[in-house]
């Protein structure tokens, strides 16, 4: 469509506009009158441009909003939508700033605790001990802060302990009747004479002859123990140790010419059978020891051991110094006597 030329309204009709008076002196005109028609026409008072906006037609789908060429103006933006996600990721922001501070203050308000071992304090476990006085910050009731006391004890044994039953061991430097000085109850079975010191003499050559011993106050003796004492030997003697139950018993020993034996003897101190026995070398004094665990027994020649085994398991009821001379009227000298019960 064809648009009208541009008339200025401050120009009368078929007057030039004052964009077409060029070096012309501007003229004062009269005011309008406010009925004065400036077209020409009947028709009401319109601005310029006023015209092509009411020439486009009605649209149905809302306001218009694009662009005329020349000086039309954008006529309306529509809002535009709110972005859904941004509105999530502030609530859960605001719902992690809130966790984060609630975790906070628990931790803050936690009582402290002492680690303990099985038996106490741990080794080398700090413990810290909560102290009775708190501080308060924002409206949060912290705990004062405690000192740590390092504790490095000792760690418990656990494992029961049986103690050892020392109370049955025995010595005597000097064995015998009137000879013992430290409780030991001895009873001669086949000796004519006992000299403290001690010296006894045998009264028979048939066999071995014995010097029973009993525990103070009759205590029992253990079934694993160690029998002990020093014998001094002239030719043709022997010096050995025994021990004997209601039925059987054993009899180790040593004799000058240098033989040892292991021998089971009955319950009155005959010589049933001969376990083991060997030569060694030949001294006049020996430390002579009987030895007995479970059903091994075994002979010690100052330190040379022998053993034999699976022997029938006894119960001790009767312990000797036994003596062996093959000439009547001999003498044989004992000292250092010891009954030893091994630890459990």
């Amino acid at each position: 469509m064809q648009q009208p030329p541009f008339q200025d309204p401050n120009n009368l009709p078929g007057q030039p506009s004052f964009y077409l008076q060029s070096e012309q002196p501007s003229t004062p005109q009269p005011p309008l009158s406010p009925e004065y028609n400036v077209t020409g026409s009947d028709g009401p008072f319109r601005y310029p441009g006023e015209d092509l906006y009411a020439s486009q037609p009605f649209s149905q789908e809302g306001p218009i909003t694009h662009y005329r060429s020349g000086s039309q103006a954008k006529l309306f933006e529509p809002a535009k939508p709110r972005n859904p996600w941004k509105a999530l990721s502030l609530v859960l922001g605001i719902v992690t700033i809130v966790l984060a501070t609630t975790v906070t203050a628990l931790l803050l308000i936690r009582p402290n605790v002492t680690i303990l071992g099985a038996n106490g304090p741990a080794v080398g476990v700090t413990q810290v001990v909560p102290q009775p006085t708190s501080a308060s910050t924002n409206g949060i009731t912290v705990p004062a802060t405690s000192t740590p006391a390092s504790t490095n004890a000792t760690p418990v044994n656990t494992t029961p302990t049986v103690p050892v039953d020392t109370s049955n061991n025995y010595s005597a430097t000097q064995p015998g009747p009137g000879c013992d000085t430290n409780g030991g109850k001895w009873t001669p079975q086949g000796i004519s004479n006992i000299t403290c010191g001690t010296r006894v003499t045998p009264n028979t050559a048939s066999g071995y002859t014995y010097l029973y011993f009993q525990l103070p106050e009759n205590r029992p003796f253990a079934a694993d123990n160690r029998l002990g004492v020093i014998g001094t030997l002239d030719n043709s003697q022997c010096i050995g140790l025994a021990e004997q139950d209601a039925d059987i018993g054993y009899l180790v020993g040593y004799c000058n010419d240098g033989s040892w034996f292991i021998d089971q003897i009955s319950n009155d101190g005959v010589i049933v059978q001969t376990l083991d026995k060997n030569l060694t070398s030949t001294r006049r004094a020996v430390n002579l020891s009987f030895i007995l665990t479970g059903t091994t027994l075994a002979v010690s020649v100052d330190q040379e051991v022998h053993q034999v085994k699976d022997i029938k398991l006894t119960q001790p009821t009767r312990v000797a110094i036994a003596f062996y001379c093959y000439y009547v009227g001999n003498s044989i000298t004992v000292t250092n006597f010891s009954y030893i019960t091994p630890p459990n």
